[in-house]
């Protein structure tokens, strides 16, 4: 559930770990691109790695990217560079009945700019058995049950804009935020992915995320051509060089 712990403005800064995390998604935190906005080989989404690593004190965010990038360079013989794509995406719009996001509080919308303190998850989760959020942030379970399948996503308040770039990387297609939503809100999404469902998957999974989003949040995905940036991978090593 937390497969970062540590960095620049969080209560551990000076040391980051990064746990079980493919080449790919070590590349968004190292170029804050998603999934669907990386080309290179299919491998990039398969194996898995753990990170451990310091910076010196007051190091701060674009500062460690850079190192971030860096230490890829090193480790994995990575090249890249960048292009613009027009690519087959969605836009977020507000659906005919409206949004149905709940207004966060004042107080937590002042944590959330505040670097985080105290745990992320409450003592005791709610009665579904899902975590709680004890302060700020966003949080996405898989539902049990269905064999990973689908998500519980839980919200604390969170932008529009958090939220489409989450279920960007999750639908495999770039999102972009066209609600016209400003502030913060608290709100939970059960959606199944866009994955396979295999032969003992059950068969009351969640709707998908474009039917999940009108249902329960109120808000709705449109075909739209995305101009974006994309991350191309020229080479990369699978396996990187020794500690």
């Amino acid at each position: 559930m937390f497969p970062v712990r540590g960095g620049p403005g969080s209560a551990d800064p000076d040391r980051v770990t990064y746990t079980n995390m493919s080449l790919k998604a070590l590349l968004y935190y190292a170029y804050g691109v998603a999934g669907s906005e990386i080309e290179g080989p299919a491998w990039l989404g398969s194996g898995k790695f753990d990170v451990e690593a310091q910076s010196p004190p007051g190091t701060t965010k674009e500062q460690f990217t850079g190192m971030l990038r860096n230490l890829l360079a090193e480790r994995f013989h990575l090249v890249v560079h960048r292009e613009s794509r027009e690519l087959q995406g969605y836009d977020l719009v507000i659906g005919k009945n409206g949004p149905r996001l709940k207004a966060a509080s004042d107080a937590d919308v002042i944590a959330a700019t505040l670097p985080p303190a105290g745990p992320a998850l409450g003592a005791a989760p709610d009665a579904k058995g899902y975590p709680q959020l004890a302060r700020p942030g966003m949080v996405y379970p898989s539902v049990p049950g269905s064999n990973g399948h689908a998500i519980h996503l839980i919200a604390r308040a969170q932008t529009v804009p958090d939220l489409a770039r989450i279920l960007g990387g999750l639908f495999q297609h770039p999102i972009m935020d066209k609600t016209g939503l400003e502030g913060r809100y608290d709100f939970t999404l059960e959606f199944a992915l866009e994955t396979l469902t295999p032969d003992d998957a059950p068969e009351d999974l969640p709707a998908r995320i474009p039917v999940a989003l009108e249902q329960q949040l109120g808000l709705k995905l449109e075909p739209a051509k995305v101009s974006i940036g994309v991350l191309v991978v020229d080479s990369a090593d699978k396996i990187p060089i020794p500690n």
